[in-house]
């Protein structure tokens, strides 16, 4: 590790360059062509874009391709506001671990027999297809590959968990890869929009596991948490058991530790119940709000739309 920052901020440094890089471009030009005998300057080079593939370098049969989001100009400006918000994704070498050996079985999102009127709305229209297609063309309109990581490297750069400073990840695992998001600690609103598990999928239809996961640095060292907490994929105890088992294989040496939803382990402090209560009530009625602004939304854009 050769910076302190955590993975988001790493890549937050370096996207805020890119998109000032153009105005540092132009000052640079045109404070060449001011006239000054006081000092020389050095000329001005082409610059070229010449693509560097990752470059693996001994055994690969450990090793795990780190791939991380990258927004568009307005994905990246709303993210001045709501925070990174950055995806990862991980894809394990498939010659070492088969998926299918630990997690067959698919899940599919809101697949509850009788749902109530909030999931309702949170599958039709809050999180609905078109919505989720949207967002996440603006989250990553495209994908940085950053090579290949041992298992070690790529836990050091989770942010650590804490009871002070809770740092958890909402994590889905597909039959290619594990892809997920960071909570940014104090942004609980926006967190509930951003990292839902449906949201980082992007109704992907080979999910096989959606839950939690936290890294805790304890004194046997590092252990990464996993829980199978998710209200949409709603995944079992078993299938967090077998979840725990496949990461442990495509990341060979990195503790687990899992945590079933059913019991009373949480990955954050406990909270007063009246506190909880306020904030699942302001939850609800968030969700009415945005479904109503979305629909009213859509029904504009198609009625104008119709017009032409």
């Amino acid at each position: 590790r050769t910076t302190r920052l955590t993975l988001e901020e790493h890549f937050h440094e370096v996207r805020r360059k890119e998109i000032t890089s153009l105005g540092r471009t132009c000052n640079k030009i045109v404070n060449e062509c001011l006239p000054s005998k006081s000092h020389a300057r050095a000329p001005l080079l082409e610059a070229k874009d010449v693509p560097v593939k990752p470059t693996v370098v001994g055994n690969c049969g450990s090793l795990t391709r780190l791939e991380i989001s990258h927004p568009d100009f307005f994905g990246a400006t709303i993210r001045k506001v709501i925070g990174s918000h950055t995806l990862f994704k991980l894809t394990a070498n498939k010659e070492q671990v088969d998926i299918n050996n630990f997690l067959p079985q698919t899940l599919r999102a809101f697949a509850m027999k009788n749902p109530s009127l909030m999931t309702r709305i949170k599958k039709f229209i809050l999180f609905s297809r078109p919505v989720v297609t949207i967002i996440r063309s603006h989250l990553a309109s495209c994908w940085d590959d950053h090579g290949y990581f041992s298992p070690g490297p790529l836990a050091s750069m989770m942010s650590m968990h804490t009871t002070a400073e809770p740092h958890p990840y909402n994590i889905v695992i597909t039959g290619d890869f594990l892809i997920g998001m960071h909570n940014s600690p104090g942004l609980k609103a926006v967190d509930w929009i951003l990292s839902k598990h449906v949201l980082i999928s992007g109704y992907d239809d080979d999910v096989r596991f959606a839950g939690e996961a936290w890294m805790v640095h304890q004194e046997e060292g590092l252990i990464l948490h996993l829980s199978n907490n998710s209200g949409t994929y709603q995944p079992n105890d078993e299938q967090l058991e077998n979840a725990g088992k496949y990461v442990s294989a495509a990341l060979p040496g990195l503790k687990i530790e899992l945590h079933s939803n059913t019991t009373t382990t949480v990955s954050v402090t406990s909270k007063p119940v009246r506190e909880r209560v306020n904030y699942f009530a302001i939850k609800h009625l968030l969700i009415i709000i945005l479904a109503c602004m979305i629909g009213l939304y859509f029904f504009v854009f198609g009625k104008s739309k119709g017009a032409l």
